[in-house]
């Protein structure tokens, strides 16, 4: 901020509500610092001329302060020596390795193609001069990831950090600093670079547990006689420049578009942040930034260093995020949801001696986050965020569509460290987590078209129990998708919900249940004297007033409907679950009194099973159908009632 004797103190004192430390210069007038001769006149300057001041950058290209996105976070957002030492000896070494590697030992040789990649591309093209140039380009693209290694050790090991473990994270800079889809997607060489080698500096630190830190020079001006002999490797602190002309003192004032981890708040072996997780499936999400990491060295530590794992580790491949589908991923990502599987709960401190899966890295005090339209899996920040705390999601989010996991949905006040969340946009855009990001005591309650209507709840054998269920209310069409639940979770977990996953429905519909215990039970509340049918293995119960009705646990849908209520045109339903074993529903809408024959058949055109076949009053029915005589595979099920025929497909897997 030159010539502006505000902006740093105020930015300081905003990052300090963060929990960020930024150093202030001791005379915050004087931007240049006191005791130096800024303007070369000979004499000592007190308060500098205004065309001095600091390069200092807390704000990169998503506007946001303080958000993980700027370059400068490990140097206190101030432009130092060091951070231009690390650039300059990282850029220097990939030079001179990129040289050798495109040319050989001998630049010379071959009519000056040398003796390395270059040399070797042009005889693969047959000796074609025209070849050259792609060459050049091909050889260049591979030095990268033949050289970064050695730029991150250098840099690594200059400041001080073990040369053990220097390699071992140098090793990792190219894939796991996103190198090569950097170039791939066009950046430029140097910032594609500088995203690997800053990643290592992240990653260093994180696998010492904060043991070695990168030297955050910020907190002293550089001395400019250190400075004057031209070698700067020797200096240290805030860089001084001149406004006019941008050039700091015989140093390169390139901005560098790349990331780095804020360390002022780091988690390490002494101070790690807990991370509880559940036996089963869990929504998780990171609660600081530890990203790029293998989840498999994230859970199931070894605690005394007996080489032997002291907490539960996660199940293999079983960490999903989702984008319209759920994928596989390696590692984890801050601001990303995920599901994540454990066999064993973490962590009871009386067994294990924790709380939770110990956890370093840095803590994440703001986080931007782009959602698309429709459900997303997201994650908060290091502390609990309410909805003061979220900026943007008036703009695109659903209302009352952020949904935890605890066994099963439930619908989440704060998006809490460590987990993971659902939450549904009505349009591409981004939201901001941060505290006191939000419009406090501007946002208006909507109106809950559920809170008067009749419900019910549906329990499992291991005491979880499902979202409340709604019937027999209207809802107006513009406000229906806030009642809305979000993608059924992972085989193995319990759920509950109407089939066109929703959480009410108006005069009938068939409830899914996902469920791998022995049994189930539904309390169900039924106001205004209104008669209701539920059914089930074909039996049907009258739910009046409130009561209890036991289930066995293989039951996996049940059919409700108002006594009376008839539908209004014939619909049959894909049958749930779907792929299934061995049993599965298969429900429709009859609006009149008919003869039903309901089969099922193979893709080869044989009929292999009847489900039904007789007379039906009007209404909705659901019929189980057991495939355990049955081949694993595709099957068509078949419907003719009168005038009336439908066919689906539905998927067998054994």
């Amino acid at each position: 901020a030159p010539s502006d004797n505000t902006t740093i103190p105020v930015i300081a004192a905003l990052a300090a509500t963060y929990g960020i430390t930024i150093h202030v210069p001791e005379n915050p007038v004087a931007l240049g610092g006191t005791g130096q001769d800024i303007d070369g006149d000979g004499e000592v300057d007190g308060v500098i001329s205004a065309n001095y001041g600091y390069l200092f950058d807390p704000v990169s290209s998503d506007g946001a302060p303080f958000s993980g996105d700027e370059p400068l976070q490990f140097t206190g957002y101030f432009f130092t020596a060091n951070f231009m030492n690390a650039v300059g000896i990282g850029t220097g070494t990939m030079g001179a390795c990129g040289t050798a590697y495109v040319s050989g030992d001998d630049p010379t040789a071959n009519g000056d193609l040398g003796n390395g990649c270059l040399f070797d591309c042009f005889l693969e093209g047959g000796g074609d001069p025209t070849n050259i140039p792609g060459c050049i380009e091909s050889c260049s693209f591979l030095s990268v990831e033949e050289c970064i290694d050695d730029a991150s050790v250098a840099i690594l090991t200059t400041f001080g950090c073990p040369a053990e473990v220097a390699g071992a994270v140098a090793s990792q800079a190219y894939a796991e600093g996103n190198v090569g889809p950097c170039l791939l997607g066009g950046g430029d060489q140097l910032t594609c670079v500088l995203g690997g080698l800053v990643w290592s500096i992240g990653a260093a630190q994180v696998a010492t547990g904060g043991a070695w830190m990168f030297p955050n020079d910020s907190d002293h001006d550089v001395d400019l006689a250190c400075l004057a002999d031209g070698d700067p490797s020797d200096c240290s602190g805030r860089l001084t420049m001149e406004v006019d002309n941008l050039c700091l003192p015989r140093m390169s004032t390139q901005r560098i578009n790349a990331r780095f981890q804020n360390t002022a708040n780091a988690h390490g072996a002494a101070n790690p942040v807990f991370m509880s997780t559940a036996a089963g499936w869990n929504m998780v999400g990171l609660p600081i930034v530890a990203g790029g990491y293998e989840y498999g060295d994230m859970f199931g530590i070894d605690l005394n260093g007996d080489g032997v794992a002291d907490t539960p580790g996660a199940t293999d491949g079983t960490l999903y995020s989702f984008d319209g589908s759920y994928n596989e991923e390696a590692a984890m990502a801050p601001g990303q949801g995920y599901w994540l599987r454990f066999d064993m709960p973490c962590c009871d401190p009386a067994i294990y001696g924790v709380p939770g899966h110990p956890m370093g890295g840095y803590d994440l005090l703001t986080q931007t986050i782009s959602l698309s339209e429709g459900w997303n899996m997201i994650s908060g920040i290091s502390v609990p965020a309410g909805e003061d705390d979220v900026d943007g999601f008036d703009e695109i989010g659903v209302p009352n569509s952020v949904y935890g996991f605890n066994g099963t949905y439930y619908q989440a006040e704060t998006i809490d460290p460590g987990q993971g969340y659902w939450i549904r946009a009505s349009a591409d855009g981004a939201i901001t987590i941060s505290i006191g990001a939000g419009e406090a005591g501007k946002k208006v309650e909507p109106v809950d078209y559920l809170k008067n209507a009749n419900y019910l709840t549906i329990t499992n054998g291991d005491d979880l129990t499902g979202m409340p269920l709604h019937f027999g209310t209207t809802v107006p069409e513009n406000e229906q998708i806030r009642y809305g639940l979000p993608p059924l979770p992972p085989a193995g977990a319990f759920d509950t919900r109407f089939s066109d996953d929703m959480r009410y429905t108006e005069d009938m519909g068939t409830i899914e249940i996902m469920n791998n215990t022995e049994s189930l039970s539904i309390d169900y509340y039924v106001v205004n004297q209104e008669k209701w049918i539920l059914t089930f293995n074909d039996e049907a119960h009258l739910l009046e007033g409130s009561g209890v009705i036991e289930l066995d646990g293989t039951v996996n849908s049940v059919t409700l409907r108002k006594e009376g209520a008839v539908p209004s045109s014939f619909s049959l339903k894909q049958n749930y679950p779907n792929p299934f074993n061995p049993t599965t529903q298969i429900a429709f809408e009859l609006p009149d009194p008919q003869t039903v024959n309901i089969t099922v058949w193979n893709l080869t055109g044989q009929q292999v099973a009847t489900v039904h076949t007789g007379e039906l009053n009007a209404g909705l029915h659901s019929y189980s159908f057991d495939g355990s005589q049955l081949a694993s595979g595709a099957y068509i099920y078949r419907i003719n009632a009168g005038p009336y025929q439908a066919t689906k497909k539905m998927l067998l897997m054994k």
